[in-house]
């Protein structure tokens, strides 16, 4: 391992908060979370938030039933933002960690919290662990978190440079080389990528040609920043059929990917674009201007995107941070025995 972070943090979270990430993780892949805070702070605890700096790790710290702590993922931390409750359920929904926006309304309403004014954390790059590659944590660590729910350890100290060490091992299978973003995917892309590469090359020649070189929704033809993006990112033999691709220009193929934008059948002759609101909330505003837009497609009418797989990616794929896809998390009465 070239490098270690100079510190780690240790960040306490519930059975309930794992359950529910490991959940759209084991879905939809590594993606940004946000943990929050509602009512007051431990000011001691605050002032080590505070010195967070961006890429910095933090290891979750969980204990399961046997009374043990282990250390179940982690996340480099990028930002620490006020948000309100409605604006952090649009851009995390579930990476709160609360299963919809009625309980997140109610645990912020428990916590004597102001709905208008959240504090959170965020963290991209996050790892979960199962029960069988989750870390002991020593002793002499978990007596700490007795009366706090963070601690900072420098990784000049042995503990904390072990702890780090040996998680970043166990992520390290989850990293997907040769990606623009070395994390685990999802079980979607996960099952795709074993088909994909021995004939990607055939697949994006022939929708790129269908699509005459021609982002779909911009009209960009710019070879150099066109992408085919597969609608249907599962298994099945219709994978690489021409009908689940459609060339995009690379920010609509990496917003299509994460769920960010879809498209849908309006009639039988035309398929528009539909956009989060959510990308209103942050620096993407201009996207929303292309909800609705018409796309343009190939003159070969049986080459146009699948009617299903457009109705499997609106379904699954489209805001998939606001629900599980088809993964449902363990019910709630039993997580205090999981």
């Amino acid at each position: 391992m070239r490098s270690l972070p100079k510190k780690v943090v240790f960040i306490k979270v519930t059975n309930e908060w794992y359950q529910l990430i490991k959940a759209n993780y084991i879905t939809t892949g590594s993606d940004m979370v946000n943990i929050w805070k509602a009512g007051n702070v431990d000011p001691e605890m605050d002032k080590i938030a505070q010195g967070l700096e961006p890429g910095e790790l933090a290891l979750f710290i969980m204990k399961y039933k046997d009374g043990v702590n282990y250390i179940i993922g982690g996340g480099f931390f990028l930002s620490r933002e006020m948000y309100t409750v409605k604006d952090a359920w649009k851009l995390f929904g579930v990476r709160n960690g609360v299963l919809n926006y009625d309980e997140f309304v109610l645990r912020v309403s428990d916590e004597n919290g102001d709905p208008d004014n959240l504090k959170s954390a965020t963290f991209r790059g996050v790892f979960i662990f199962s029960k069988k590659e989750s870390l002991v944590v020593p002793d002499e660590l978990s007596e700490s978190f007795k009366d706090c729910d963070l601690l900072e350890m420098s990784n000049e100290d042995p503990a904390g440079l072990y702890l780090t060490k040996i998680a970043l091992e166990r992520r390290y299978p989850q990293l997907q080389s040769g990606r623009s973003e070395h994390d685990w995917p999802g079980i979607y892309l996960m099952a795709a990528k074993r088909i994909a590469s021995r004939m990607a090359a055939n697949f994006e020649a022939r929708v790129l040609q269908a699509y005459n070189f021609t982002c779909c929704i911009s009209g960009c033809n710019s070879f150099q920043v066109l992408d085919v993006a597969h609608i249907k990112t599962f298994f099945d033999d219709s994978y690489q059929d021409t009908d689940n691709g459609i060339v995009m220009r690379c920010d609509f193929h990496r917003l299509f990917a994460k769920g960010f934008i879809t498209a849908y059948y309006k009639n039988s002759d035309t398929i528009v674009l539909q956009v989060s609101k959510s990308l209103g909330i942050k620096e993407a505003r201009e996207y929303l201007a292309y909800d609705g837009r018409e796309l343009m497609l190939p003159e070969d009418r049986s080459l146009w995107p699948n009617r299903k797989s457009l109705e499997w990616h609106r379904r699954v794929r489209y805001e998939n941070w606001l629900r599980f896809g088809d993964i449902q998390p363990v019910p709630i009465k039993k997580m205090k025995d999981a």
